[in-house]
């Protein structure tokens, strides 16, 4: 049982990190993503101006979306994406940070 779980998990994050990665591919004109070696989380670059912690901040406050601004780790302009939740969960948040490039135009 515990082999059958530790697949569907990797499968999960296989997809997920596939999705993400073609996100940023439609995008990559303002996003570049660091590809992640292990665990379920990625490092993406933007081109836009606007601080990190500040556009974290926004996103969490208008559009519900949790991400950790790069300013944590040193690397202002990258936000850090976690892609280990459900597959819906993740197109939502995606199609919201969409939502929050639209109004920072």
């Amino acid at each position: 049982m515990r082999e059958k779980i530790l697949n569907r998990g990797q499968d999960v994050v296989n997809e997920n990190l596939d999705l993400l990665q073609k996100w940023i591919e439609k995008h990559s004109n303002l996003f570049r993503l660091v590809s992640p070696r292990a665990g379920a989380m990625a490092f993406v670059h933007y081109d836009l101006e606007i601080n990190s912690t500040e556009l974290a901040t926004k996103l969490h406050r208008e559009k519900s979306v949790l991400v950790v601004p790069g300013d944590c780790f040193g690397m202002d302009h990258y936000i850090r994406i976690g892609y280990g939740a459900e597959k819906k969960c993740l197109l939502a948040a995606l199609d919201l940070i969409d939502e929050m490039l639209h109004e920072l135009g």
